[in-house]
């Protein structure tokens, strides 16, 4: 679970398999308010972007939408090492809206451990 820097918006990780190097590996997405832990109802503009232990970026995601505050990315990690995961929140589009919410833009970040 991280916490986005701004905007409150929890994001728990869950990975669908053992996070093997060279190999696809499924990411489980789900996005909550970080103070009451309930899912947002609505869907989540974000990116993605994995950067290995000297900051270059190794996987770029833009513009994925998580519907109705959940999605599933396959990553690929090159290597066994530990990686920096980020995920930039860019909006929220709630039902019978057609604007998307940029209030609670933020920026959550977590460590990876490739085996």
């Amino acid at each position: 679970e991280v916490v986005s820097d701004r905007g409150g918006i929890l994001v728990q990780f869950t990975w669908m398999d053992k996070i093997i190097s060279n190999q696809d590996t499924n990411l489980q997405l789900r996005f909550s308010d970080a103070l009451s832990t309930k899912e947002i109802n609505g869907d989540i503009k974000y990116d993605i972007i994995v950067y290995d232990k000297s900051g270059n970026k190794i996987v770029t995601k833009l513009d994925l939408i998580a519907q109705n505050a959940t999605d599933s990315q396959v990553i690929k990690f090159p290597s066994k090492g530990i990686y920096q995961m980020e995920l930039n929140i860019k909006g929220i589009t709630y039902p019978d809206s057609t604007t998307s919410d940029e209030t609670r833009n933020g920026i959550a970040r977590g460590t990876v451990v490739v085996s």
